[in-house]
């Protein structure tokens, strides 16, 4: 069961957490405040989803406290993709490819998150362009680096594939 609250708290920390993230790094401290203050807090216990596979996706999530997994469903399977911990950020792809959830995010202990919705960034671009820029550029830079990333663990299976085959 998800519980969201109210607006959260604008705190130290908080600041803290946003500001070290890639997605959020370089963005002024006013930007910061901007998009927590409305923001809202998402409580998931352990085995609880955030977001599931194929549902539209219209925030992203900084991760506060917890563990999740990102899974990936296919062929009637669940694959777990990868781990991620506080201080880490998921949700992002649907903000910027506007296409349905890529996978599945699940709490592997009780977790909670920042909510970022779409409009809310929406309501950054209204207010500031450059800092709205800011952001959707360090998301491209973040995917990037997951698609480099998946590149290459798909090359070395590939490669251990064809090592394995009979010749």
């Amino acid at each position: 069961m998800i519980r969201a609250s109210a607006p959260l708290e604008i705190t130290e920390e908080r600041l803290q957490l946003l500001s070290g993230m890639a997605v959020f790094g370089a963005l002024e401290p006013d930007t910061l405040r901007f998009l927590l203050s409305r923001a809202q807090v998402v409580s998931v216990p352990a085995g609880g989803y955030f977001v599931q596979q194929d549902e539209e996706g219209d925030a992203a999530y900084a991760l506060e406290h917890g563990k999740v997994v990102f899974i990936k469903h296919f062929e009637g399977q669940d694959y777990r993709m990868r781990i991620l911990r506080a201080g880490e950020c998921f949700g992002e792809m649907a903000l910027i490819g506007l296409f349905p959830r890529s996978g599945s995010v699940r709490a592997m202990a009780d977790s909670q998150a920042i909510r970022i919705s779409y409009n809310v960034l929406c309501d950054l671009y209204d207010l500031d362009p450059r800092q709205y820029t800011t952001i959707v550029m360090n998301m491209a830079r973040d995917l990037s680096r997951r698609l480099r990333d998946s590149d290459d663990r798909l090359v070395r299976y590939l490669a251990a594939q064809r090592r394995r085959a009979p010749r």
